[in-house]
């Protein structure tokens, strides 16, 4: 790659790196390995190489820098092309290798880096589902494309089950909820408190389900 050029696509790094990582800049070239030079990266006061970040912080700064790559290439007169440069980019299993957090910023980081590409991506992440608005989200399943009637703002748990049709909970754990309902329902109080006793072993005794579940033995039997 020529000098301008070369210059042209690290301005388009910085600027967009910038925008997507706030606390990160500069990504440059540094010093000689045993495998040719390497990236770094400016972080806060530290300069760190791009090897020493996490999976998911060196996915996320790849798919950036390779965007950014080809967009400054396909447009050399575009002072900011990451910002200026209109594509459409399909991105399969975007949650691949990020952390939950970063899940729920994937999206509106890419759109607000990339503020004229259209994304259409694949995704199994309630985490990224419940951060876009049901008319963005297009399921397929049994032959069939359709959007759910809600999805932002929605918990990760109700994603799961209304959503995605997956139980959010351990099969045991939910086996073990349905019992105590039963039980309770036939007032069965002693049976109920030994099995409270098996979940709050398996989920501990501050879990809100244990916690409303003794609550309402303490009610039921007069204990509150």
């Amino acid at each position: 790659m020529e000098q301008p050029a070369a210059n042209h696509v690290l301005s388009a790094f910085d600027k967009a790196v910038t925008r997507f990582l706030p606390d990160y800049r500069n990504p440059r070239l540094g010093g000689e390995s045993t495998s040719g030079s390497f990236l770094l990266v400016d972080r806060g006061a530290a300069t760190l190489p791009v090897r020493l970040l996490s999976d998911g912080e060196r996915g996320v700064l790849a798919m950036v820098m390779d965007l950014t790559r080809r967009l400054a290439q396909a447009n050399p007169e575009m002072t900011d092309p990451a910002a200026e440069a209109e594509a459409v980019v399909l991105i399969d299993e975007i949650e691949l290798h990020l952390h939950p957090g970063w899940q729920r910023r994937i999206i509106r980081n890419l759109t607000k880096t990339f503020p004229k590409c259209q994304f259409i991506a694949t995704t199994h992440s309630p985490q990224i589902i419940g951060e876009l608005e049901h008319d963005r989200i297009h399921i397929m399943a049994e032959g069939e494309v359709y959007s759910p009637t809600h999805s932002f703002g929605v918990d990760s748990s109700r994603v799961l089950e209304e959503i995605m049709d997956a139980d959010p909970r351990n099969k045991k754990v939910k086996i073990l909820l349905s019992k105590i309902s039963r039980t309770i329902g036939d007032n069965s109080y002693d049976d109920a408190h030994a099995l409270l006793t098996g979940l709050a072993n398996l989920l501990g005794r501050d879990d809100p389900e244990v916690t409303r579940i003794r609550t309402l033995l303490d009610f039921m039997t007069g204990d509150a």
